[in-house]
């Protein structure tokens, strides 16, 4: 069985986008693919950072919940993925808080990236 995957939690500037931690850069960098709410802002914000042909998955309150259960498998496979929202962090008022349970609940570490 392949190793469990991780769900990072990624903080994005509330403000200007180059006040980004280099923690989060990195975590968008390395992950496997970034999910996101939007289309436009999550390929903004990786292109502003200079991170090309990665995977940008779309989470939303319309597709949320098959949505998730396809992430979860991903992360059950041993893949690394990184969730942020257009700004601050995810789940505070944004989509994400199904895919945390049910990553949590099935033993995939999930990890903050706080930011500014």
């Amino acid at each position: 069985m392949a190793e469990k995957g991780i769900l990072y939690i990624v903080a994005t500037p509330i403000g200007h986008p180059d006040d980004i931690t280099l923690r989060a850069i990195e975590v968008l960098k390395q992950a496997d693919a970034v999910v996101c709410e939007e289309y436009k802002p999550g390929t903004t914000l990786l292109k502003k950072l200079g991170i090309q042909g990665k995977e940008l998955i779309l989470l939303n309150e319309h597709n949320e919940p098959e949505m998730a259960a396809d992430l979860l498998m991903r992360l059950l496979n041993g893949q690394t993925l990184a969730l942020f929202s257009d700004c601050g962090t995810p789940v505070f008022s944004d989509p994400g808080h199904y895919l945390i349970q049910l990553a949590a609940s099935s033993g995939v570490k999930v990890s903050p990236v706080p930011g500014p």
